[in-house]
């Protein structure tokens, strides 16, 4: 009896008094898989710990922040350090990366852009789809792009991956 007693009382001890070292529960995630990874390993840490986060972009997105879901607060570096006192949840989030399209006109003339599809609204994305018209001005006319002859579709349609080549249309005086 006495010895149940001495366990019992043991037990109780053990799983009530605070440990020597405070730990903390830190995660670590992506928002969205499909634009991006973190290898972090998710797990307990000593309190007062410093941790390294580390977020690596897919193709066609770039990093823009980390929010600790837990207390609301973020960050704008990667990769991230900081000091964990509190259970957190660290979350990355990319945004599409956006490129330029140039045009330049040999001749006289212009070259209409409008965006078909993308995923930011007004913004050229990895994939996004671009219709280009050219139009010659007065006594111009358009001929080709790019410096192939063969190149003659008016409008064209292109797709974006990545910062495009100068694009050039040729028109000569009719």
């Amino acid at each position: 009896m006495r010895q149940i007693l001495i366990l019992s009382l043991s037990f109780f001890l053990l799983t009530t008094c605070k440990m020597e070292e405070d730990t903390v529960f830190i995660t670590a995630s992506v928002r969205d898989m499909s634009n991006g990874s973190t290898s972090f390993e998710s797990g307990e840490y000593g309190s007062g710990q410093q941790l390294t986060f580390s977020a690596t972009q897919n193709e066609g997105y770039e990093s823009v922040e980390w929010i600790n879901e837990s207390t609301g607060q973020k960050y704008t570096t990667n990769p991230l350090t900081v000091s964990v006192n509190i259970d957190g949840n660290f979350v990355a989030f990319f945004s599409p990366s956006t490129f330029d399209l140039t045009v330049n006109v040999d001749g006289k003339g212009e070259v209409q852009k409008e965006i078909v599809s993308t995923k930011l609204d007004g913004e050229l994305t990895l994939g996004s789809v671009v219709k280009l018209t050219a139009v010659p001005s007065a006594e111009h006319s358009f001929f080709y792009w790019n410096n192939d002859v063969n190149d003659t579709e008016n409008p064209k349609n292109i797709t974006i991956n990545g910062n495009q080549f100068p694009l050039f249309i040729h028109q000569r005086v009719s």
